[in-house]
């Protein structure tokens, strides 16, 4: 659109492409206008539309369709078209200009180039129209001040896609390091969920499920253990203490029981971990009650003798 605008206002086209003046009425309109619109489109897309005044993006949108309504129009009333055609080039200009400048103060970093480019052909057009009117005079620098200024937008606006092109790209690397953060956070999460559903939420020591599934896994491995016992330590007097002196109490001691079982088992050959990652040899399926597996082998003593080792612990009083 503007190749043809400037092929228009210049009467290269005239000379080298239609050689037809009746043409040139309808292409200087026509191209206007296509101008016109194709420029706020692109003002509207590329400043995103959030930075612009509501009212101000009405507007632009108001005077894109003005424009594009000015195609048809153009082959109807050539010579008018002309003229309505030049008044939108001119308002578009403008509101393009206060667009980006809306947009460059509500923090949009890309319009200082986009105001700066549109101001530039702004610059170089009002030069050209003023030598073509003879209202300065004709020059070399004021015959391509247009094709100067054109040249100039194009290079300011190559500076703000690039800038675009960062930003955007960033943004996306953004949203990657968020998305592998909320990954990350969403796998704790249910690691979590798996640890407590498999711990007890007092002892923080293995509770009855994965109990369960460590004695699934000792029967599908007979090899490391031919016979193995399930040995259940029973304490009522936990919840007789917790009836009595409170459940804190009752609970703090229960705790220093499984803590002082489970240091002496660990030393003990012939006890089985039910979890090896945490050193766990204990596991607790209730408030009150441990669960302790034992290898059972020609060296190895009764399970009633093993379990009675380790309940002589407390035959005593607890201070």
């Amino acid at each position: 659109s503007i190749v043809g605008l400037m092929l228009s206002l210049s009467g290269f086209g005239l000379l080298h492409v239609w050689n037809a003046p009746v043409w040139s009425r309808y292409v200087l309109p026509l191209a206007s206008g296509l101008t016109s619109f194709w420029a706020i489109m692109f003002a509207l897309s590329f400043l995103h539309g959030n930075g612009i005044h509501p009212g101000l993006r009405l507007l632009l949108q108001l005077v894109a369709a003005a424009s594009l309504a000015l195609v048809p129009y153009a082959f109807v009333q050539p010579g008018q078209g002309a003229l309505a055609a030049g008044s939108l080039a001119v308002v578009s200009v403008a509101l393009i200009i206060a667009a980006g400048l809306n947009a460059l103060v509500s923090g949009v970093v890309i319009a200082r180039y986009f105001v700066l480019a549109w101001t530039t052909f702004a610059v170089g057009t009002f030069l050209y129209l003023l030598s073509i009117f003879s209202l300065i005079p004709v020059s070399q620098f004021s015959n391509y001040a247009m094709q100067a200024g054109s040249a100039l937008e194009a290079v300011l606006l190559s500076f703000a896609l690039a800038h675009r092109i960062k930003e955007e790209r960033q943004q996306k690397l953004n949203a990657l390091e968020e998305k592998s953060v909320a990954e990350q956070q969403i796998k704790q999460v249910q690691t979590l969920a798996l640890e407590q559903a498999l711990h007890d939420a007092l002892t923080q020591r293995p509770n009855d499920a994965l109990l369960i599934r460590c004695v699934q896994d000792i029967i599908r491995q007979r090899v490391r253990h031919d016979a193995f016992a399930l040995v259940l330590l029973y304490f009522p007097q936990m919840k007789e203490i917790s009836s009595s002196l409170g459940r804190r109490l009752a609970e703090e001691l229960f705790c220093s029981v499984v803590e002082d079982l489970n240091s002496a088992m660990s030393s003990d050959p012939q006890t089985i971990a039910v979890e090896p990652q945490s050193e766990s040899f204990v596991a607790v399926p209730e408030f009150g009650a441990l669960v302790a597996l034992c290898s059972i082998d020609e060296a190895f003593e009764s399970v009633r003798d093993f379990a009675q080792r380790y309940l002589s612990f407390y035959d005593h009083a607890i201070d």
